[in-house]
């Protein structure tokens, strides 16, 4: 391999194993545009790059990338299961039994019953305190864009910038379901997208602070983030795909002048 070539297929684990079936799509272009090799994928990457997955079921996958990804799903499921029987033996120290086989939670007090109800009416849950809010978001949805620290501690600059130019526009608040949605869909620009982590800020800075015609087109395109990840008008790319190559062009048109 090609020192290209090499950094091309080191990118392309890297987006494979951010992949839940930790595969690619067999797709000349996408792979074009994910391996950064551009038109020199079809010089070469195919052969030497693509070689090095297999296809299955219209995915690509790497053997030793699936190896090293049951290693760790084995390695999860073993502490997750840990994790549940030492959650039954804390509750079952708690547990005193009683006749019949049954067992009941040992309080440190009990609220006083009247003596006139009857003994299988049940004990209503506590409320919670006043003043303490529910929890706005459910459990189950992680917020992606902590895994890049840098991006997380700009978004709230990147939401002005929107806002700014979108001042009709509606932005979700924070602590719901859809402002995480709007943090999940930059996390997968990089993630899933294959856009670098550092290209990304000067990308979004382009299109919201640059004079260029392209950037004043797509300015007025970008009223969310979640938007970006679509594909409109029977395009190939999405959205931010076609912004990011606009934008590595200009760069590129820059360092050249």
């Amino acid at each position: 391999m090609s020192p290209a070539e090499e950094g091309a297929y080191i990118r392309l684990l890297a987006i494979a194993w951010m992949q839940p079936d930790c595969g690619l799509p067999d797709d000349d272009t996408q792979l074009a545009a994910l391996s950064r090799l551009g038109d020199d994928w079809n010089k070469g990457g195919i052969s030497v790059v693509k070689g090095c997955f297999k296809k299955y079921n219209g995915r690509l996958y790497n053997e030793r990338l699936l190896q090293e990804r049951k290693k760790q799903d084995d390695w999860k499921n073993k502490s997750s299961e840990g994790g549940k029987l030492g959650a039954k033996a804390r509750w079952r120290n708690k547990l005193d039994p009683v006749k019949g086989g049954h067992q009941m939670v040992i309080t440190k007090s009990s609220p006083k019953h009247d003596s006139s109800s009857s003994s299988s009416s049940s004990i209503p849950p506590p409320s919670p305190p006043k003043g303490v809010p529910s929890p706005a978001l459910p459990a189950d949805i992680a917020d992606e864009l902590l895994e890049y620290p840098q991006l997380s501690e700009q978004f709230v600059l990147m939401v002005k910038a929107i806002v700014k130019h979108h001042p009709g526009a509606r932005f979700p608040q924070r602590n719901t379901k859809q402002y995480r949605e709007q943090r999940n869909a930059v996390a997968r620009l990089i993630r899933i997208d294959g856009c670098l982590e550092e290209d990304l800020i000067p990308c979004l800075h382009w299109i919201f602070n640059s004079d260029h015609p392209q950037a004043l087109f797509w300015r007025k395109q970008v009223s969310s983030f979640t938007g970006l990840r679509s594909h409109k008008g029977g395009k190939t790319m999405s959205k931010w795909a076609q912004i990011y190559e606009l934008w590595k062009r200009e760069v590129s048109d820059d360092d050249n002048d």
